[in-house]
Formats: C-alpha cells, sequence, structure tokens
C-alpha cells in the first residue's frame, strides 16, 4: 500500500471519530458506576440517562421532564421500519445503477465521503495474478476460505455444541471452502515456480 493510501486510511475520519467518542462515553459511565456508593455522582438526570426497563424501575422518583421522554419498547417498531425504508431505499439506488447505468445520487456520495467510505477507493494498479505475501497469506493460500470457516464455526459454538444441524451446516462450508482453496492453492502453484513451497492451502500447517 502506497505512503500517501497508508496515512489516509489510519486517518480518524468522522464515523470513527463518533465511535471512539461513544467508546469513551461508555467507558467512563462504566468506571462512575464502579466506584464506591458515597462517591457516586448523585444527578438524577444522568442516572436516567444511562438507564433503561428494569433498571430504572428501582430507581428514586424521577424528574417529570425525563419520564415525558419514555418510549414504551412496544414502539420500538419505528426501528425496524425505518431501517426497511432506508435499506430498501439503498438496495433500489444500488439496482438502478448496477442494471441500468443510473448515477448514485450525489448527497449520497457526500453521504458516504462523510462516513470515510472515500478512503477505501484504491487505484488498480494491474490486472495480472501475483503472489500474495503478508499476515495470513504467508501459511495459506486462500486466508478467505479460511475466515469463513471460522465465522461459521463461531457460530457454531455460539449455538451450542449440541446443535447438530448447524454442524452439519459447518462440515459442507469446510469441504466447500476447502475445495475451493485446493484448486486456487494448484493453480498458484502451477504458474509460479517460485511459490513459497511451506504454504499450505487451506489449514496452516496441515493442509
Amino acid at each position: 500500500m502506497a505512503p500517501w493510501a497508508e496515512a489516509e486510511h489510519s486517518a480518524l475520519n468522522p464515523l470513527r471519530a463518533v465511535w471512539l467518542t461513544l467508546t469513551a462515553a461508555f467507558l467512563l459511565t462504566l468506571l462512575l458506576q464502579l466506584l464506591p456508593p458515597g462517591l457516586l455522582p448523585g444527578c438524577a438526570i444522568f442516572q436516567d440517562l444511562i438507564r433503561y426497563g428494569k433498571t430504572k424501575c428501582g430507581e428514586p422518583s424521577r424528574p417529570a421532564a425525563c419520564r415525558a421522554f419514555d418510549v414504551p419498547k412496544r414502539y420500538f417498531s419505528h426501528f425496524y421500519i425505518i431501517s426497511v425504508l432506508w435499506n430498501g431505499f439503498l438496495l433500489w439506488c444500488l439496482t438502478q445503477s448496477l442494471f441500468l447505468g443510473a448515477p448514485f445520487p450525489s448527497w449520497l456520495h457526500g453521504l458516504l465521503r462523510i462516513l470515510g467510505a472515500a478512503q477505501f477507493q484504491g487505484v488498480v494498479i494491474h490486472c495480472n495474478h501475483r503472489i500474495p505475501f503478508g499476515d495470513w497469506f504467508e501459511y495459506v493460500s486462500s486466508p478467505n476460505y479460511l475466515a469463513e470457516l471460522m465465522i461459521y464455526v463461531s457460530m457454531a459454538v455460539t449455538f451450542g455444541f449440541h446443535n447438530l444441524t448447524w454442524w452439519l451446516v459447518v462440515t459442507n462450508v469446510f469441504f466447500n471452502q476447502a475445495l475451493s482453496a485446493f484448486l486456487s492453492h494448484q493453480f498458484y502453484k502451477s504458474k509460479f515456480v517460485s511459490y513459497p513451497k511451506h504454504r499450505k492451502a487451506f489449514l496452516p500447517f496441515l493442509f
């Protein structure tokens, strides 16, 4: 990666700044809650802002100004409605652009630039195959296939080790990705005489 691209990639764009600010705010709030009760700030509005649901019920009488902004959980459907409308609009724009050649709205381009998406636009240097190096490529030819398998395994662990159906899905993904990785590995070995001998196709040090 070129130095200018690396510097741009590591820059603190607005989207990263928002997430960093939120993270710092929640960390500070957590640390305040860990203080002994006598040292914990007694601001009712502060406590009201950080609590919801059952954690808010046991609190002392809340200010009327805070109660006025309470939103019952049963009203949470507006989140899904807005999400469906917004993502449906984005899907429609993408479909128009891919199949009909329609340009993206200029304001959407501007929004993506503000959110930092512009930093991921690189320059195509060449379209030829090259031997990849670095990170997981030092161990396997297709780390993307290995990463996908790890995603499915992590989901299997999350679902519980006794979910046989999902483990069958994992097994299918394993052999599917292993086949693709093996074919890619064979391609690299046939195309490049200097391809690293120690590099495996799919599983580090094994296969």
